[in-house]
């Protein structure tokens, strides 16, 4: 299941190009946000995170063929200021591209684009700070893009995160 979309390139932010959408589904369509906690009892310990995976027909059935995106919300102490602040924290497969980066966006807002941080055997990931007007957008949207290039790939494949469910889960958050 490929469809085509326009979506900006990494590299050039004003040119177009084609770019596939992988068929990336949650693995429970029913519950798209997983809130984990260290101490269930203390709020502070609290994460939230979505994990999609490419499915395919394998023996009568879909099956996970492997991991394509990790999106997880937490709260980190700013050490200048003491204030608990939110962060997003995306993890990529393993081939992608790490001088394209990586873009997002909520619905049709504008893009913002990240640069990777560090690869490691479970992915390559960036992470960025979330503040009020991303906030805003994250608990108002329906849809978020992530838009990454594999490895001598021309084209962006984008992944698309469900935001349903996620001012339920970030209410959780302490």
């Amino acid at each position: 299941m490929k469809r085509i979309c326009y979506f900006l390139t990494l590299i050039l932010p004003a040119v177009m190009v084609m770019a596939i959408s992988l068929p990336a589904r949650s693995a429970d369509n029913n519950k798209r946000w997983d809130v984990i906690c260290q101490d269930d009892g203390n709020p502070s310990t609290c994460r939230m995170e979505q994990n999609l995976y490419v499915s395919k027909e394998l023996e009568g059935g879909q099956k996970k063929a492997g991991k394509v995106l990790g999106v997880t919300i937490l709260y980190i102490t700013n050490q200048k200021t003491g204030e608990r602040e939110p962060h997003m924290n995306l993890m990529l497969p393993l081939g992608v591209d790490l001088r394209a980066g990586v873009v997002f966006r909520v619905d049709q807002k504008k893009e913002t684009q990240l640069r990777y941080l560090t690869c490691t055997q479970r992915g390559c990931e960036t992470a960025l700070p979330v503040g009020d007007k991303l906030l805003e957008s994250m608990l108002d949207g329906r849809e978020m893009q992530v838009g990454f290039r594999g490895w001598g790939s021309q084209q962006t494949s984008v992944v698309k995160v469900s935001l349903i469910g996620f001012t339920r889960a970030f209410s959780t958050l302490g």
